[in-house]
């Protein structure tokens, strides 16, 4: 089913300024793209079934709905029943979509070619120039572990303080040979890596690495594949990607850089964006040539669907994006419309489909193991499910920091026979500012040595000291392995699964809400603990 919001176009034609559910709006003129005049642009229905001729963001929001940034058409959500577009009309700042965030108050943030959207409530809030953005084209977006956002403009960075835009200058450096699509000011890819650092990729400068008091410049001189940065990503390892416009990738480990290039298996060198999946493979993307994706050892090619024609061109040709979903399917962006792979093959999601089961909402799916996977539109209960709040110390880890932890379990959490056996949540306000990955380790290993031994103080058992191993996954967002002794029921080994998402209440107070439990991430017991965070902070 497709919604499209009823707009009468003469109407259309003449408003220019105030739109309905604008606030703040701010008609831009800042775009560096052809885009048009943008109530002139050609619908979504002019390109045939396609979701949008070209789609070149992919994002799934913490509702389950995704979130399609398209070149000209604004956005497209699927809820799990029906594709519903938001224009300019609308209030959308611009028709060019360039970057989506959610942020932790749960607003998402559009970076787009006529300034930056904020959408909470069924209500635009736009930030151009007049409200600090150096430029109203912007390229780039990112929130850093404090909740800071970050945005790329046509003309430089800016930082949100909250209510407006300030510019954040970065180095200009001196390069052979020098080259911009734009200028060397455009920044189309920001990271914040495992350290804090943040990186910004630029357009003929090379890359510059800020570490909160000074900036590391660099460029080809310095071991770098190209001086035009299309984007910047972190692996799991702490090893910095960066993609480049026709002289392929660079992997940084802190020290020195490789580079490959089609002569080690790229497809081409023009490389648009880089995703490590959850199983740790990186995957780039080319602008016309496809898909490869490297294992550590080799590249696969996904080349572009010559027996797909779309627009007069192969499928999958120009690939603009890549997203992978809390399901794990890998969703491509690309000029000629949305793709999803199901492991082996790559399928064209048009505007009536097909959606992955798990994104409708609609028959339960089930993991290699036969877990239930869980589904958007299952009713999530909390009954029966109790809940504790007490002040941080708690008594069995004195060191940690203080504040407040509020608790909610699953029913049978102390059941050794039921499915959310040692599953639970809980947010801790802690008085101290945001951690990293590597302070998230030393919490946890803290928390949970000091909470065994207390439980498992009188009783017949031998506790190993608690294993922690943390990784960072995006911003603000971490993956845990904890391996401990079940002092409370079984009193043996027991690995859980722990996710983390942090956000900053001030500089020096953080949240930290954690969700814990044994079973696979496509249990439905994860869509019951993200129900329990949600009720606690309520």
């Amino acid at each position: 089913m497709i919604i499209r919001l009823p707009v009468a176009s003469i109407l259309s034609l003449l408003i220019s300024a105030c739109f309905p559910g604008l606030s703040s709006a701010q008609n831009s003129t800042g775009g560096h793209e052809p885009a048009g005049p943008p109530f002139l642009r050609p619908t979504v229905h002019a390109q045939g079934e396609q979701i949008s001729e070209y789609v070149r963001e992919v994002f799934q929001d913490r509702d389950g709905n995704f979130w399609f940034g398209t070149n000209g058409d604004g956005l497209a959500r699927y809820d799990g029943k029906s594709l519903t577009y938001l224009s300019v009309v609308d209030g959308l700042a611009g028709s060019a979509i360039r970057g989506i965030l959610q942020a932790p108050d749960g607003a998402m943030w559009f970076a787009t070619n006529r300034g930056v959207s904020r959408y909470k409530s069924s209500q635009f809030t736009n930030y151009t120039v007049a409200n600090g953005l150096s430029d109203n084209s912007i390229w780039s977006i990112m929130q850093d572990r404090s909740g800071t956002i970050w945005v790329g403009t046509h003309a430089g960075v800016c930082r949100f303080d909250g209510k407006s835009f300030v510019p954040f200058p970065i180095p200009r450096v001196e390069v052979a040979n020098p080259a911009s699509r734009f200028t060397p000011k455009v920044v189309f890819g920001m990271f914040e890596d495992q350290s804090g650092n943040l990186w910004f990729g630029t357009d003929g400068e090379g890359a510059h690495k800020y570490d909160g008091k000074s900036f590391t410049s660099y460029a080809q001189k310095d071991g770098l594949a190209g001086n035009i940065v299309r984007c910047i990503v972190g692996d799991r390892r702490g090893r910095i990607w960066i993609g480049t416009n026709g002289d392929g990738v660079s992997r940084y480990d802190g020290t020195a850089f490789r580079n490959f290039t089609t002569k080690d298996g790229l497809n081409n060198d023009r490389v648009y964006e880089i995703l490590e999946d959850k199983a740790g493979n990186m995957w780039f993307s080319t602008l016309g040539a496809g898909a490869c994706r490297y294992d550590g050892k080799s590249f696969t090619a996904f080349r572009e669907d010559q027996a797909l024609m779309i627009n007069g061109r192969p499928a999958r040709s120009h690939v603009q994006e890549f997203f992978e979903d809390k399901d794990g399917i890998l969703w491509l962006g690309c000029s000629g419309g949305l793709f999803r792979f199901d492991g082996e093959s790559f399928i064209n999601v048009t505007r009536n489909g097909p959606w992955p089961e798990s994104a409708k909402g609609t028959t339960p799916a089930k993991t290699a193991s036969g877990a239930k996977v869980a589904q958007k539109s299952d009713p999530v209960s909390l009954e029966g499910w109790p809940s504790e709040t007490f002040a941080l110390p708690p008594r069995f880890a004195p060191k940690f920091p203080s504040g407040k932890e509020m608790l909610r379990f699953a029913p049978g959490w102390r059941d050794r026979n039921a499915e959310d056996f040692w599953s639970y949540a809980f947010v801790m306000w802690i008085d101290e500012s945001t951690p990293n990955a590597a302070r998230i380790d030393e919490l946890l290993e803290d928390y949970y040595n000091g909470l065994m031994s207390a439980v498992a103080a009188g009783k017949d058992i031998i506790s190993d000291p608690v294993r922690v191993e943390v990784v960072r996954t995006a911003p603000n967002h971490f993956e845990a392995k904890i391996h401990l002794t079940d002092a409370f029921t079984t009193l043996k080994p027991i690995d859980l699964r722990v996710m983390i998402e942090t956000a900053a209440e001030s500089d020096n107070r953080a949240i930290l809400r954690v969700r814990v439990s044994p079973q696979p991430k496509e249990h439905e017991i994860w869509r019951s603990l993200q129900a329990a965070i949600a009720s606690i902070q309520s």
